[in-house]
């Protein structure tokens, strides 16, 4: 299994029971977290390798040892001295709320731009019961809609603008339930760094997402 590749990747490192070897891995903050988390536990020394140069991948191709190449030249030409960040199980609690809350605020952004783009093209008459209202009243409207079959450009427009504002509320309501747990950790993790004046939920987040660790 992974972890007994891990566990057996550590002792084949070791000259002796007291040596703590060191590693150097590509996307510790990626596909690499796991098996720097795992290192790191071990209490082993684990640094940054940057990714290879793009020349030498457009030239060379991408594989496995001309990667392990270019991290060994790193190491040797000492270019390859950042420490990877240490990610506590906290932190790392904090990283999948927020990321996961980003990419609802960005669904939810598109969500109301195609919508209010809708409205340009849809009939008159009902453009021009909708154009003069604001987001929420415009997505208050459009739940109210009926329409279930698409059997003209008017009822496919509707069925389309609620379909639009249906996701737009779902996702407001799957950023309220982030937002709380958001705000509930970080409180309880780092009450002083809130405390700050303008430090809210997500900003404290960000700031110990990048230090590696919630307790502060």
């Amino acid at each position: 299994s992974w972890l007994r590749g891990s566990a057996g990747l550590v002792s084949g490192a070791r000259r002796g029971p007291s040596d703590l070897p060191a590693f150097w891995i590509e996307g510790t903050g990626c596909c690499g977290a796991g098996l720097s988390r795992h290192l790191q536990a071990a209490q082993c020394s684990v640094r940054e390798v940057n990714h290879p140069n793009r020349q030498t991948r457009r030239q060379r191709g991408k594989d496995d040892a001309i990667d392990a190449e270019a991290a060994s030249r790193a190491l040797l030409a000492g270019t390859a001295t950042s420490v990877a960040k240490a990610r506590n199980a906290d932190a790392e609690m904090l990283r999948v709320l927020k990321s996961t809350k980003g990419s609802a605020v960005r669904c939810r952004t598109r969500a109301i731009t195609q919508l209010k783009a809708l409205l340009i093209v849809v009939p008159a008459e009902l453009r021009e019961t909708l154009q003069h209202l604001d987001t929420a009243e415009l997505v208050n409207r459009c739940l109210n809609r009926n329409e279930v079959v698409a059997s003209s450009p008017l009822t496919a427009a509707c069925l389309v603008m609620r379909t639009l504002a249906e996701r737009i509320r779902h996702l407001e309501q799957e950023l309220m339930v982030l937002g709380r747990q958001l705000d509930r950790i970080t409180q309880a993790f780092a009450p002083g760094l809130r405390a700050a004046q303008g430090i809210g939920p997500d900003n404290a987040a960000a700031l110990l997402i990048e230090i590696g660790r919630a307790h502060v």
